[in-house]
């Protein structure tokens, strides 16, 4: 594990180098991952062998987008599974 700053918080966090642009735990505890309504958004892995699974209101959707704290983010599969949560269009 190496350390990185999360892009939602500025902190330092842990976590591997493929995923060195991830929002860190304590943002995604602290602010959720939300779709532009504001209503809670929910990834999950769909079984044992991945794939991802994005849920809204109770509703299955294929926009992987969120929001963390106001920044536009995309939920992304882990290598080896787990969900990743990465800000699109942060340099």
């Amino acid at each position: 594990m190496d350390t990185f700053t999360c892009p939602v918080c500025k902190e330092k966090h842990k976590t591997l180098i493929r995923y060195s642009n991830c929002v860190c735990n304590t943002c995604l505890n602290n602010y959720k991952t939300r779709d532009k309504d504001g209503n809670e958004k929910c990834f999950s892995n769909i079984d044992f062998y991945g794939g991802i699974r994005a849920t809204c209101n109770g509703n299955e959707t294929t926009d992987y987008s969120c929001y963390v704290n106001g920044i536009l983010c995309e939920a992304m599969e882990a290598r080896f599974g787990g969900i990743v949560i990465i800000p699109k269009n942060i340099n």
